[in-house]
C-alpha cells in the first residue's frame, strides 16, 4: 500500500473533525462581520493568531478522536476474522480477506502510530510556548515518527517458521 493511499485511509475518518474545524472558522468569520465597521479586516497578526489556533484545534479534535477511529477499525478486523472462523472461504475468497484485512491492519498501524505521536506531542507541547523551545519539540516529534518506522519483530515465530508454514511442511 502506497504512503498516498494510506494517508487516504486516515483522511476519510476525520471528515467529522473537519466540520468541527469549520464551525470554528464560520465562528471567526461571525466575530469578524459583526465588527459595525463595513471592509473591517483583522490585521494579518491576528489573523495568523486565529490560523495558528484553528490547526491546534485540528489537532486536538484528530487526536480526541484517535481512541474511536481505532475501535472502529478493530472491530472491522474483528468482524472479517469471525467471518473467517464461521465460513468455509474459496481460494479467490480467501485471497481477497487477506488483501482485505492487510489494508485494515495498515489503516491500524497508522492510527496506533499516531496515537503514538500524539502521547509524544502531549507530553510536551508546553515546549510550544517558547520559542527557544519549539525546536526541541520538533526533534522530538522526529524521533518519535522515526522510531515508530522500525520494523515490527515476531513474538512467537521466527520468519523461517512462517515461512515452512506457508509451504505447508
Amino acid at each position: 500500500m502506497t504512503t498516498y493511499k494510506k494517508k487516504n485511509l486516515v483522511n476519510e475518518e476525520i471528515d467529522d473533525i473537519m466540520e468541527i474545524n469549520d464551525e470554528i472558522v464560520e465562528t471567526s468569520n461571525e466575530i469578524s462581520e459583526t465588527n459595525d465597521n463595513e471592509g473591517f479586516e483583522y490585521p494579518i497578526i491576528m489573523q495568523k493568531i486565529i490560523e495558528s489556533q484553528i490547526k491546534l484545534q485540528e489537532i486536538d479534535d484528530y487526536f480526541n478522536e484517535l481512541p474511536n477511529l481505532q475501535s472502529k477499525v478493530d472491530e472491522e478486523i474483528q468482524d472479517l476474522l469471525h467471518y473467517i472462523e464461521n465460513n468455509e472461504l474459496t481460494p479467490k475468497q480467501s485471497v481477497k480477506m487477506i488483501k482485505i484485512l492487510h489494508d485494515k491492519r495498515q489503516e491500524r498501524r497508522l492510527l496506533c502510530n499516531d496515537f503514538e505521536i500524539k502521547k509524544a506531542y502531549g507530553e510536551n507541547k508546553n515546549k510550544m510556548i517558547s520559542s527557544s523551545q519549539r525546536p526541541f519539540l520538533l526533534n522530538i516529534m522526529y524521533q518519535k515518527e522515526k522510531s515508530l518506522r522500525t520494523q515490527y519483530k515476531n513474538r512467537r515465530y521466527t520468519e523461517d517458521e512462517i515461512l515452512q508454514m506457508l509451504k505447508g511442511k
